[in-house]
């Protein structure tokens, strides 16, 4: 239960902290980011916010939560600080000094300690928990010297927002123009956690699903779609090739040959290609399903676990079923 964790709310204008959320408390990873040479800065208020960073990696047997409970952030918040390191004793890597609150402004002062060469990386983390409400400023002093700087006032709560530029235009007059577009943006963005940005490349259809079965895995807490349909793996994209279109009638095949990586400086590989499936709108072409290895038809797997989403709404709690009522953005 939650109730297990401690988390010190800070309420005066100085408090001496250790980090207060260790990692192994939750079963989640922290979603890819860009530049991964620079750290990931949230102040997290709300469990929809948790989830934009957050991802559940469901483990045989393991019984931790995915996440804080609802009722958390009714009266807390948690400034989180993400770091890509080399793969390691990652105990040392962060050391919270100390939160300040200075009028409409709290700063975060940690000391970040990479570890030593490896030959892999891996994505690494700490939060503080503090009492609402935000500030309209949060700052993260990295060794003594300002790393991030979030503008909560004007809806900057994270730096991957910050760092998220509006979707380009697609071109839909053409399925492969369509295809290239989607990619581009899909390699600066988290594709479940700002999948609403990628609305001008889908169908309305898939978008739903998707993003229907996404709310139920962040509401239920558990694992639905563990794996990227759109790289067809569980790591992140380096580079993509489009292939060309085949077309039939209102419909149009694209085959997309996929560089991935682990992380940042890792040399990528070859992974296995993906079949995007579009059809022709009254607004042109758009995406309605991804063909890959593990998972064959993408669609086929959201409508399968919709068909089960009415009984596990019968199992869910009060809190989860109205989370399950939440519209779709």
């Amino acid at each position: 239960m939650f109730a297990r964790f401690a988390f010190p709310v800070l309420c005066i204008a100085l408090l001496a902290l250790t980090p207060t959320i260790d990692p192994a408390q939750y079963q989640s990873f922290v979603g890819n980011w860009t530049p991964a040479s620079k750290p990931l800065c949230a102040a997290v208020g709300s469990a929809s916010q948790w989830n934009r960073i957050f991802h559940p990696a469901p483990v045989m047997g393991a019984n931790r939560p995915f996440s804080p409970p609802d009722s958390f952030w009714a009266q807390h918040a948690v400034l989180v600080v993400a770091r890509v390191v080399d793969a390691g004793d990652t105990s040392r890597v962060f050391r919270v000094n100390h939160v300040t609150r200075a009028g409409n402004v709290v700063t975060l002062d940690y000391a970040f300690r990479p570890t030593p060469h490896a030959s892999s990386k891996v994505k690494w983390w700490t939060g503080v928990a503090i009492a609402r409400p935000l500030p309209a400023t949060v700052r993260y002093r990295e060794n003594g010297r300002i790393a991030c700087s979030l503008d909560l006032a004007h809806g900057q709560w994270s730096t991957l927002v910050a760092s998220a530029p509006a979707a380009p235009a697609a071109n839909r007059s053409s399925p492969v123009g369509v295809v290239n577009a989607f990619y581009a943006w899909y390699l600066k963005h988290d594709l479940f956690g700002q999948l609403a940005e990628a609305k001008p490349y889908l169908t309305t259809g898939f978008y739903t699903n998707f993003a229907t079965v996404l709310r139920a895995q962040r509401c239920l807490r558990t694992a639905i779609i563990d794996w990227d349909p759109f790289n067809s793996s569980q790591i992140g994209t380096a580079s993509y090739s489009v292939g060309a279109a085949a077309v039939r009638g209102n419909t149009a095949s694209v085959p997309v040959h996929l560089m991935l990586r682990m992380y940042a400086g890792r040399t990528p590989f070859a992974g296995k290609p993906v079949t995007i499936v579009l059809v022709r709108t009254a607004s042109g072409w758009r995406i309605d399903d991804a063909i890959d290895q593990p998972g064959g038809s993408v669609q086929h797997v959201l409508r399968s676990n919709l068909v089960r989403l009415a009984s596990w709404q019968q199992r869910a709690t009060a809190s989860q079923r109205a989370c399950l009522r939440q519209p779709i953005p």
